[in-house]
C-alpha cells in the first residue's frame, strides 16, 4: 500500500519528540525483535498508530511514531486469523512471515526497508520506512501520463531494484503502480518497491504454481499455469520473468495513462495470453521507437523469448534517453486500483 497519507504523521506526538526525536541506534541495538511473541499492549506501549495509509485482503498499513524515539514509521499489521482462513479456503503454502523474512535480507535504495518484525495472538506486525510521496498509481492519475524523461527516471530505479531482486533469486510476484512508493510528489522523486507479501525466495526457473497477484499485471505463464490446474494436467510453472511482464505493463501506463488490456476478466485474460496490446492513443505518437521496443521486449508472451529485467539495463531506451523529447498532449487517465487477486493455489 502506499504512504502518501504519511505526511504530518508527527502531528499530536509530545512535542519535545516531535521537534527533536533522539537518534535511534543501529538495528539490532534500537529493534531486535525479529519474530518475538510479544502482547497488543506491548505494542500500543510502543507504537502510537495513526493514519491508516492502505488496507489489503488481511493486512493494513499504519502511519506510526516510535513513542520513545520519536521515529516515524509504516507499520504493517497482518490479521493472523483472516490469513489463516485465506491459508484453509485455499490450501495456500503462503508463510506469514515469508515478506518480512524477505524484507530482512535486503538492502537497497530501490526497495523498501524493513526495520523489524514481531508478532502476536492477533496480529503479525512488520515496521518499516515510511515512504511520504505516495504510490505511483496516485502520481499517473493526478499527472496523466509521463513524460518520456520522467518515465525514463522511474523506470531505470525500478529495473535496478528488481534486477537486485532476480540476482538474489526472488520473485515479487505483484508488481504494479500501487506497490512503487515515491520520496516525494514530484518528478525527481526516487522509488522504492513495496509491498513483498507474495514474494518468494530461491526461485528457478520455473518453480512457482501459485496463481497470485493483480489480474491486469498477470504474465501469460500466471494464466496458462493456473488453467493447466484447473484442467487436471501438470501446471507448467513460471519463474522470474513474471516480473519482467509486470516492469512492462508498468511502463506502457507511464508511457500512456491508460492500461495495454481491458478489465473484463474473461477478455483480459485472452487478451494477455495473445499479447494483443496497441499503440493507439495519442500520447504514444510523442514517444520514441526506442522505449516502445522496450515496452514489446519485456511483454513478450513466450517466457523463454522476453527480456531478462537484468538485461534491460542495456537497452538502448535506457543508455541514450532522449531528455528533450516533449509531451505531445495530457490525457486523462483511465486508470484505477485494483485489489491483489485473493486465490492462490500451490507454492
Amino acid at each position: 500500500a502506499g504512504a502518501g497519507a504519511g505526511a504530518g504523521v508527527a502531528a499530536g506526538v509530545p512535542s519535545a519528540l516531535a521537534a527533536a526525536p533522539r537518534p535511534l541506534a543501529t538495528t539490532s541495538e534500537a529493534w531486535g525483535r525479529c519474530g518475538q511473541r510479544v502482547t497488543e499492549p506491548w505494542v500500543q506501549q510502543r507504537w502510537d498508530l495513526r493514519a491508516c495509509l492502505g488496507r489489503g485482503y488481511f493486512s493494513q498499513v499504519w502511519a506510526g511514531v516510535h513513542v520513545l524515539s520519536g521515529a516515524r514509521r509504516a507499520v504493517k499489521a497482518v490479521d493472523k486469523g483472516r490469513f489463516a482462513a485465506f491459508q484453509q479456503r485455499n490450501a495456500s503454502q503462503l508463510s506469514l512471515s515469508c515478506e518480512a523474512e524477505v524484507l530482512m535480507g535486503l538492502q537497497h535504495p530501490g526497495i523498501v526497508r524493513i526495520y523489524e518484525w514481531f508478532e502476536t495472538p492477533m496480529h503479525l506486525y512488520l515496521v518499516m520506512e515510511l515512504v511520504e510521496g505516495g504510490d505511483l498509481l496516485e502520481f499517473v492519475m493526478e499527472r496523466g501520463c509521463l513524460a518520456e524523461k520522467v518515465a525514463w527516471h522511474f523506470f531505470r530505479q525500478l529495473s535496478d531494484a528488481v534486477g537486485f531482486l532476480h540476482a538474489r533469486d526472488i520473485v515479487h510476484r505483484d508488481i504494479k503502480p500501487d506497490n512503487i512508493l515515491l520520496t516525494e510528489k514530484s518528478e525527481a522523486a526516487h522509488m522504492k518497491l513495496a509491498d513483498f507479501g507474495l514474494a518468494r525466495s530461491n526461485v528457478r526457473s520455473h518453480d512457482c504454481r501459485t496463481f497470485c497477484g493483480t489480474p491486469s499485471y498477470f504474465a501469460p505463464e500466471v494464466i496458462t499455469t493456473f488453467r493447466d490446474r484447473m484442467e487436471g494436467g501438470p501446471p507448467a510453472g513460471y519463474g522470474k520473468q513474471v516480473d519482467a511482464w509486470s516492469l512492462g505493463v508498468v511502463l506502457y501506463i507511464m508511457l500512456s495513462g491508460v492500461p495495454p488490456f481491458g478489465e473484463e476478466e474473461g477478455s483480459l485474460y485472452e487478451e494477455i495470453l495473445q499479447g494483443s496490446f496497441k499503440f493507439d492513443v495519442p500520447a504514444w505518437a510523442a514517444v520514441t521507437p526506442e522505449a516502445k521496443d522496450l515496452v514489446q521486449q519485456l511483454m513478450t508472451v513466450d517466457a523463454r523469448q522476453r527480456l531478462a529485467v537484468q538485461q534491460a539495463s542495456a537497452h538502448p531506451w535506457l543508455q541514450r534517453p532522449d531528455q528533450a523529447t516533449p509531451l505531445a498532449s495530457r490525457l486523462e487517465p483511465d486508470l484505477k486500483r485494483q485489489r491483489t487477486t485473493e486465490s492462490c493455489y500451490g507454492p
